[in-house]
């Protein structure tokens, strides 16, 4: 055997070995762990998505991180309505952990919906925007951002490490937020990573899903409720999960 062919083979060699490695690895990065009662179906998106953007009014984000903008979800009375319903029900809004040396992380308002006036019909609306069980749905909250008040950048999505206890119980799979009113300055939604702001917009409902298609956790679904410099602002969050919460009432941060 020459040593042209010796090389050959050698050649061969490193590059069989350099792909299996590549493969090891690329599998390695994509692997994802899910929680105990994790439900396949409610995981997999490609159904919500394909609703979701015959619904939209326009898609904003990526191709791979899609935010779906449904204009009018809610009437200007239904969004009055809301906000009249909270009347001595808010209190600060928690955290699922401490963010240590920042009390100022998230200092916006927080209720729950409790079936007051319109507020099941509401949740009702919301489940089939989404396409999702109402077994699989936190609580409804309400939130209030007072002059100066915001929340952080923060991805909706448990961290399995950080969130065990939250975790354990269903990770987050779709978020549907809303606006309940039109904010003077400030207060909009950003996602920094894919370089997305959005404006607060009376009876907007705005979706997205914190999960890409195998699974894991999409980071360019960070965001951030910023500053409200003039007014207020006020929303609605409902956080669906992948398994069945044994209480549909499930007070969650």
């Amino acid at each position: 055997m020459n040593l042209l062919k010796i090389g050959l083979i050698v050649l061969s060699v490193i590059i069989v070995t350099s792909v299996i490695i590549v493969l090891a690895l690329k599998e390695k990065e994509t692997f994802v762990t899910f929680p105990p009662n994790s439900i396949p179906r409610l995981r997999d998106r490609t159904h919500v998505d394909l609703e979701l953007e015959k619904k939209a009014t326009m898609v904003k984000g990526t191709k791979d991180t899609p935010i779906y903008i449904i204009d009018n979800f809610l009437s200007d009375t239904e969004c009055n309505k809301l906000i009249k319903s909270a009347d001595g029900k808010m209190e600060s809004s928690p955290l699922t952990r401490p963010m240590e040396g920042d009390k100022y992380y998230r200092t916006s308002e927080t209720g729950y919906f409790d079936g007051t006036g319109i507020q099941d019909v509401i949740d009702a609306r919301i489940y089939d925007l989404v396409d999702r069980p109402a077994w699989s749905a936190e609580k409804t909250q309400l939130q209030h951002y007072a002059l100066g008040k915001e929340f952080k950048e923060h991805n909706d999505a448990f961290d399995k490490d950080h969130d065990k206890e939250f975790w354990e119980k269903g990770q987050r799979t779709w978020t549907c937020m809303i606006y309940l009113n039109d904010v003077v300055q400030g207060g909009t939604t950003n996602f920094p990573a894919i370089k997305e702001s959005l404006t607060p917009k009376k009876g907007s409902a705005v979706v997205w899903s914190s999960l890409k298609s195998d699974g894991s956790v999409d980071q360019n679904t960070s965001h951030q409720g910023t500053p409200v410099e003039k007014g207020e602002k006020w929303i609605t969050t409902t956080w669906f999960r992948d398994s069945k919460l044994d209480d549909k009432f499930l007070k969650i941060v």
